[in-house]
C-alpha cells in the first residue's frame, strides 16, 4: 500500500467544497476514499468486485450446515423412543434443489482486497442519531489529495491546487467562519410577525388609543397574516413595544362595548 505524501481531514473538504457534513457522506458512498487515522483505506463494500459462487461451492456449504445441526442434535437434544434423533438430514435430491435455487438466486459476494482495510458499508439511517455519528465519524478520516482531485474531476468539484500550501489551507480552513452558503428563508409565522409588527406601528400612529384587539381585528393585520389567525397573546407579543398605551397598561381586555 503506498501512503499519500499528503492528507486532508473532512472538515478541510467541507470548507473547500463548501459543503454540509451531510454531502460529504453521500460523496463517500459515492466512491470517494477515505482512510482511518492510520492510514489504512476504508472499504465500500458497494464499490468492490463482486463474484458468484458455483453450485458445487453451496452444495459443500449445505453439507457442512447439515454436518453441524447433526452434531448438535446428538449432543443436545433428547432421544427418541425409537432410539433415532430428532433431527432428520434431507434427502440427496433436497440438497440439489435447494443448492439449485440458492445458485440461480443468490447475490455476488464482494470481492475484498488482500491488504489491510476497514469495512464501513457507508449506509443510509433511518434513526437521526445513527446518521449524524455516522456524519461525524466522516469528518475524522483522512483524504489524500490525489484522491480527492480524482474524485473531483469525475463529478466537476473544485480540485486542490498542487500550489497550495497544506498547512496553510488547513489553518485558513480552522479560521473560516461557519456561515451559511445561502441566506435562511423565513418562515410564514416570520414573516407575519414582521409585517404585524410594521404595521402596528403605522395604525398606532394614526389612532393612539386602539387597542391590541381591535387593532387585530384590522383588515390591513388580517391580509398581512393571509388569512391566518394568531392568538391575541402571541399577536401581542408581536406589537407591544410599537403600543403607545403600554405604559399606563393599555392594550389589556377592552370593554364590553368596544368588542
Amino acid at each position: 500500500m503506498t501512503t499519500p505524501e499528503r492528507w486532508l481531514s473532512g472538515h478541510v473538504l467541507l470548507y473547500h467544497w463548501n459543503i454540509k457534513g451531510s454531502e460529504l457522506y453521500r460523496y463517500l458512498r459515492k466512491g470517494l476514499q477515505a482512510y482511518n487515522d492510520k492510514g489504512i483505506p476504508v472499504i465500500n463494500p458497494d464499490f468492490l468486485p463482486r463474484k458468484k459462487k458455483s453450485q458445487e461451492h453451496i452444495i459443500l456449504s449445505i453439507r457442512a450446515g447439515i454436518e453441524r445441526k447433526e452434531n448438535i442434535a446428538r449432543c443436545d437434544m433428547p432421544v427418541r423412543e425409537s432410539g433415532a434423533s430428532a433431527f432428520m438430514p434431507p434427502a440427496e435430491d433436497e440438497i440439489q434443489e435447494r443448492a439449485q435455487r440458492e445458485f440461480e438466486t443468490q447475490k455476488r459476494t464482494p470481492v475484498y482486497p488482500l491488504t489491510p482495510h476497514v469495512i464501513n458499508p457507508f449506509r443510509k439511517y433511518t434513526d437521526a442519531y445513527k446518521m449524524r455519528s455516522a456524519i461525524n465519524e466522516t469528518l475524522n478520516y483522512l483524504f489524500s489529495v490525489e484522491a480527492v482531485n480524482k474524485f473531483a474531476k469525475e463529478k466537476g468539484l473544485a480540485s486542490i491546487s498542487e500550489e497550495i500550501s497544506i498547512d496553510d489551507f488547513i489553518k485558513k480552513a480552522r479560521r473560516a467562519p461557519k456561515t451559511r452558503s445561502t441566506p435562511r428563508q423565513l418562515t410564514p409565522c416570520q414573516r407575519h410577525k414582521i409585517a404585524c409588527a410594521e404595521l402596528a406601528a403605522v395604525l398606532w400612529k394614526e389612532n393612539p388609543e386602539m387597542t391590541i384587539p381591535q387593532l387585530q381585528a384590522r383588515d390591513e393585520i388580517k391580509n398581512a397574516c393571509e388569512g391566518k389567525t394568531y392568538h391575541r397573546k402571541t399577536f401581542q407579543r408581536w406589537v407591544t413595544k410599537f403600543n403607545p398605551n403600554r405604559e399606563r397598561g393599555g392594550g389589556g381586555r377592552p370593554k364590553k362595548g368596544d368588542l
